[in-house]
């Protein structure tokens, strides 16, 4: 951390002068001199890093993150020459000179501990010392000045040398220090003086010792000099004085200056402890920056109990991470460290965020005890076992069995386990860890398996007993656990007279309450098993029947209650009771016939009969109830689900309900019963509607509000699903105008309510099946999309309107067209053209159409410009298409081998000519031509519409065709096809075997792909195939032009293909060129990978012009992106490097087919070199590292790029034999790895990222 520290450097400077002679008093000493000695404190103070000032020898411990340092530092000064006395004679001696400034930059090591080595006070009459840094004298050494010579014997004594520039060392400056001035002798010293010392090198050196003047008879020592660095001056002495000696030479001074880091952490973590070791390490985590490389003192300050300011040293050997051990935690619990200070030497930085961390202290791991163990049943559980007095947690259970030695581990860490089925004694135990300490085991539990028992059983007085008999069971005596099973409820069904069912008797006897057949079961346990099998007995009981009250039922409140009749009774009927609140508490009727007449019920009501028989005791009948039924409220909808494209209807639910009957469901004019069950009901199949509902009763209804089950709707604002839009799970309705510029994603689309819905140019509307136009309009906007999942192509009804814009055009341009609707008239398309200028084409000749005709789904046709357009100017032109859109499998004309057929996209979205291709590839020959108006038109006589005109396109790529020159050009269309061809356009395909053209949806794209007819499109989803292609012109000043296509294509061989090859028409009334394969002239030739830079493609050209012509690349992608491309003029023996510039030469009048060949190296490689090159190159790919390996040549360079040319990565001057790209940063794709030798060969390796 920097640190502003104030340095105050106190200078003194001596200055001796002689004020005047002043006679003070006439006595016989004679005159006095007056002096004045002047000192003069100069302050100074310096914001800044610290500069260390060392004014003696020292040590400098060097913090971390320091690399550098500024010193600088004097010499000592020498001291003054010494001086004796002699007859008469005055002497005096010569000053030291002055030690010399040096200032340096050394490089040290954080941590490491520098030795200051400052000069002192030289002894008299001796030199001063250098002043240096050991280890760094080479760089940085202030000399020391040297000593005044002494005046012993008369003359005039040299002052010292200063120390000198060239003794000292200062990568920065370095400055002598100045020379002491001379000593003399005079007559008993009349105005003489000695030598002043040499003030210290630079602006900053101490000031020499004045020297000391005299009118007569002074005796005196030198004057020290000033540090630093200042030399002393010389002595004097007159007449036999006693010897004087020289003054002292200042010490030297070293100052050490240096930027202290902002050090500071981002984190801390300390490990855990357990308290037997107690051992903990703190562990500090920064940047590189904020915790360099060093040794630091820590402060830090603990919890639980509070100790502050502790201190502890480590060392960061990696920047960014340091750590420590701290000893002493032997108390479990938690206590918290905070690092509140790191220092580093003289630097240091208060810490107060991201300090603080937990040190967590175990206590050892204690294993406790497994209790709940248990005897048992042979094939039972063992029933819950707990562990207690345990400190830790259960890392996992153990079992064993007899003899109880090997340990079986159960996956379990809980304190509680219980165990499946047992069949033999086992004992359980739980193996604990706490925290760090080591793991122990419980004392163990012993769970104790018993077999089962067979039980015997027997019964008494017989098989047959009249009701309130009693019947005595009797089974084994002196087992335990007797369980008996008796049939009914205790009370109700029987009567327990003696003994216990549920556990403690071998024999029981019962009087049963009810009839009918008693089957009675025992069991029981043998040393606390239960047995396997039950004795049963069965038993034959009767009685007198007490009947059942038939009539009663629901009615509405108010009305007539029903006859309630006794039937199936035995006996007689001694009077009839009713009750209303439950519990019953009946009340008596004076009544005895069979049948009994309520009055009107104002609350449900129970009714039952009395009926006793002989001697028998009374028995009730069954009751019945009527039930005072109130008018039903309406049903509650608690949700309803609208339809979606997996389910087409809406639901509702209903809840609120009890018991059962039906709902009545109303749609206004249908009222449908739904049975329920239960508590809620839902009704599923709910199609587009209102609905309300209620309870049917024999009362009147009451109905509940009405819900609406409808679409997604749009209402001109919102959709009616929420504020989100709609996804592929909705079908949208759209009931008010629409005509956001977005993508819209549904299930399927309805136009209602005579709203407006407009599909903006680049938007798609995605749909998984139909578009519904009821009532409304859809329309799509020029480049616009629509595109279905469903192959369903009778899904669609209703008209869209659908625009698209051409080019710019004349009258007399010809467009083609295809229709993406059903019907479409062929005039309607432009119903301003002339109607004898509307054709389609039959495979041999144009055969004009009606303009009244449909066109047919699949076909292309022509129609010329508007006769309003004018035939010097372009103007825009848009066609509308209005029926219904076209979907899924379609199938076009038939086709007729060697012709060729106009074909037109039949989707309102563009059509994949890749797709196209390859499905129709068993019928087509594989190359695409399409129109693009570029013709001049030549007024005043026929009309010229030359097969120059067709841009091309195959799987190996496109071609463009000339651009025009002159009034006219601003329309033209030269940019080669995409691969996408728009919705609306026609092109011709010719035909390898005669068939039927087929389409489907997987042809179709939207968005960016269907924006205009012919532009790039750089969005394009055809990148399954490796191309790597180059696009030639040929042009001339005048406006000549033909372009070629040669590209290396993945699926293409070099022999002719029909998906990739692509004859020229020669058509072009002035030139064409070409690339040549066997007998073929091809605008377009796709080749065999790899690309080698061996090959060589033959080319050709046509002219009816003579004079200059200028061969020149249009464009390039993949691999060629970094190929030399060459032309070899055999004519002129000329091998011209296409990259560094276009290549023009000239021609006479004919065809010439032998005189260019495209080439990729400068013939200087050979055959057999590129062979090596590709065989000793490897380029691998594992988890994302790339390794380049060459087994003879070291590589130079390396050039990674993808299959369109963009560059991923570049390295050059490698010079060695392998390189890796570690975790290198792509998608997954097929990438281009071009590797470059020594000797200037190079490859290209193909990998799949």
């Amino acid at each position: 951390m920097k640190k502003s520290l104030l340095q105050v450097s106190l200078f003194q400077i001596l200055i001796l002068f002689s004020d005047y002679l002043k006679p003070q008093k006439q006595s016989t000493e004679g005159n006095k001199l007056q002096l004045c000695l002047l000192l003069i404190f100069v302050y100074s103070s310096l914001w800044a890093q610290p500069p260390h000032t060392y004014p003696s020898d020292n040590t400098l411990f060097v913090p971390a993150g320091v690399t550098s340092m500024d010193v600088e530092g004097w010499g000592a000064g020498g001291s003054g020459g010494a001086a004796s006395g002699a007859i008469l004679d005055g002497r005096s001696a010569g000053g030291g000179g002055g030690g010399a400034y040096a200032k340096g930059k050394i490089t040290v090591v954080p941590g490491a501990t520098l030795s200051i080595r400052v000069a002192g006070i030289p002894a008299t009459g001796a030199s001063g010392g250098n002043s240096t840094i050991l280890g760094f004298e080479g760089i940085f050494l202030a000399a020391g000045g040297k000593a005044g010579t002494a005046n012993n014997s008369g003359g005039t004594p040299a002052g010292g040398k200063g120390g000198l520039d060239t003794d000292s060392f200062g990568s920065i400056k370095k400055t002598s220090g100045v020379d002491g001035g001379s000593g003399s002798t005079g007559l008993i010293g009349l105005l003489q003086g000695s030598g002043a010392g040499g003030k210290g090198g630079d602006t900053g050196g101490g000031a020499g010792g004045a020297g000391i003047t005299s009118v007569a008879l002074v005796s005196a020592p030198g004057k020290p000099g000033s540090p630093p660095g200042g030399g002393g001056s010389g002595a004097m002495n007159s007449l036999l004085g006693a010897p004087q000696a020289g003054g002292a030479g200042a010490a030297g001074l070293i100052n050490v200056n240096y930027i202290c880091p902002s050090y500071g952490i981002t984190g801390v973590s300390a490990s855990p402890v357990c308290s037997t070791l107690g051992n903990t390490t703190i562990t500090l985590t920064g940047s590189q920056t904020s915790l360099p490389v060093g040794v630091y003192s820590v402060t830090y300050n603990l919890t639980n109990p509070v100790s502050n300011g502790l201190t502890v040293e480590t060392t960061v050997t990696t920047a960014g991470t340091g750590s420590f051990v701290l000893s002493g935690f032997t108390t479990a619990g938690t206590r918290n460290i905070t690092i509140s200070k790191l220092t580093s030497g003289a630097c240091f930085a208060d810490i107060s965020s991201n300090n603080t961390a937990s040190i967590v202290v175990s206590s050892p791991s204690v294993g406790g005890t497994v209790g709940g163990g248990t005897t048992i049943c042979s094939g039972s559980a063992s029933g819950v076992l707990t562990l207690t007095g345990n400190t830790g947690t259960v890392l996992n259970w153990e079992s064993s069995v007899n003899p109880f030695s090997v340990w079986t581990p159960i996956a379990n860490t809980a304190a509680t386990y219980t165990s499946g089925p047992l069949t033999q004694t086992t004992q359980f135990r739980a193996v604990v860890q706490n925290g760090a300490c080591s793991s122990t085991s419980s004392i163990a539990a012993t769970v104790t398996v018993n077999q089962i028992p067979i039980p015997a059983f027997s019964v008494q007085p017989g098989a047959s007993v009249c009701i309130s008999t009693d019947v005595t069971y009797t089974t084994q005596p002196g087992q335990t656990n007797y369980v008996w099973s008796v049939p009914g409820t205790a009370g109700i069904d029987y009567n327990i007279i003696s003994g216990d069912i549920s556990s403690a008797s071998s024999t029981v006897t019962l009087q049963w309450a009810t009839t009918g057949n008693k089957t009675v079961t025992v069991k029981y346990s043998s040393n606390g098993c239960p047995a396997v099998a039950n004795a049963t007995n069965t038993t034959s009981v009767i009685k007198t029947e007490r009947g059942v009250v038939n009539g009663g039922l629901h009615i509405c409140q108010g009305n007539p209650s029903p006859l309630l009749t006794l039937n199936n009774y035995v006996g007689t009927i001694v009077r009839w009771e009713y009750a209303t609140t439950i519990p019953y508490v009946w009340q008596p009727i004076s009544h005895t016939g069979v049948t009994y007449q309520p009055g009107i019920l104002t609350e449900s009501t129970s009714y039952r009969a009395v009926v006793k028989n002989g001697s028998c005791p009374e028995d009730f009948a069954i009751e019945t109830r009527i039930d005072v039924d109130p008018i039903p409220a309406a049903p509650n909808i608690f949700s309803f689900t609208q339809p979606t494209c997996t389910t087409p209807t809406g639901s509702i639910t209903l809840n609120g309900l009890s018991g059962s009957g039906n709902i009545l469901q109303s749609d206004g004019t249908v009222i449908t019963p739904r049975a329920y069950t239960g508590t809620s009901l839902t009704i599923s199949g709910l199609p587009i509607g209102k609905y309300k509902f209620a309870i049917e009763n024999s009362c009147s209804v009451t109905y509940s509000a009405e819900i609406t089950i409808q679409l997604n709707t749009w209402n001109g604002s919102s959709w009616s699903y929420g504020t989100t839009d709609p996804s592929f799970d909705d079908l949208i309705d759209f009931q008010g105008d629409y005509d956001l510029s977005k993508d819209i994603n549904a299930c399927s689309c309805t136009i209602s309510n005579d709203a407006e819905v407009t599909i903006q140019h680049g938007k798609t509307l995605n749909l998984v099946k139909g578009v519904h136009v009821n009532l409304g309009k859809l329309i799509f906007e020029d480049g616009a999309s629509l595109l279905q999942a469903s192959p369903d192509n009778n899904l669609n009804t209703g008209n869209i309107i659908y625009k698209r814009n051409t080019f710019p055009i004349r009258q007399a341009d010809y467009v083609y067209w295809s229709t993406p609707v059903s019907p479409q008239a062929i005039i309607d398309v432009s119903p301003l053209t002339k109607t004898d200028k509307l054709y389609s084409h039959n495979g041999y000749n144009w055969v004009a159409e009606a303009p009244s005709k449909i066109m047919v789904v699949g076909k292309g046709y022509i129609i010329r410009g508007p006769e309003n357009f004018s035939n010097t100017i372009r103007s825009n032109f848009t066609a509308l298409f209005i029926g219904v859109p076209n979907n899924g499998n379609i199938t076009g004309e038939n086709v007729i081998a060697e012709r060729f057929f106009l074909v037109g996209n039949p989707y309102p979205s563009a059509l994949n000519a890749d797709d196209f291709i390859n499905i129709n590839g068993s019928i087509l020959e594989g190359t695409l031509y399409f129109w693009t108006h570029n013709t001049p038109v030549v007024l005043g006589g026929a009309y010229q519409y030359g097969s120059d005109d067709y841009a091309t396109y195959n799987l190996t790529g496109g071609v463009g065709t000339a651009a025009g020159s002159g009034d006219d050009a601003v329309g033209n269309n030269n940019t080669p096809p995409s691969g996408n061809i728009g919705a609306g356009q026609s092109f011709f395909a010719g035909v390898a075997a005669s068939g039927t053209l087929v389409f489907n949806n997987s042809m179709r794209r939207g968005g960016d792909a269907n924006t205009q007819f012919f532009k790039t499109d750089q969005k394009s989803k055809n990148i399954a195939l490796e191309r790597n292609r180059v696009w030639l012109n040929m042009t001339n000043t005048e406006g000549a032009y033909k372009q070629l296509l040669v590209g290396y294509i993945e699926g293409a061989t070099n022999e002719y293909d029909r998906k990739y090859d692509g004859n020229s028409f020669d058509g072009n009334k002035y030139l064409d060129f070409y690339s040549i394969n066997n007998d073929h002239k091809l605008a377009i030739q796709g080749r065999a990978l790899p690309l080698k830079n061996t090959d060589a493609v033959p080319l050709g050209y046509r002219t009816t012009i003579a004079g200059d012509f200028t061969i020149s690349i249009y464009h390039v992608d993949g691999a060629l992106t970094l190929t030399p491309i060459y032309l070899e003029d055999k004519l002129t023996n000329k091998l011209h490097n296409l990259r560094t510039g276009n290549y023009t030469f000239t021609t006479e009048v004919g065809t010439f087919s032998d005189r260019f060949i495209l080439r990729y190296s400068d013939k200087s490689l050979g055959v057999d070199d590129v062979s090596n090159v590709e065989n000793n190159v490897w380029v691998s790919i594992k988890f994302k590292d790339i390794k380049v390996i060459s087994n003879r040549e070291a590589i130079r360079d390396v050039v990674v790029f993808d299959l369109s040319g963009k560059l991923l990565y570049e390295k050059k001057n490698i010079n060695a034999t392998e390189l890796q790209l570690l975790n290198f940063r792509s998608t997954s794709q097929v990438l281009l790895v071009k590797v470059t030798l020594e000797n200037g060969n190079t490859t290209t390796k193909k990998i799949v990222f």
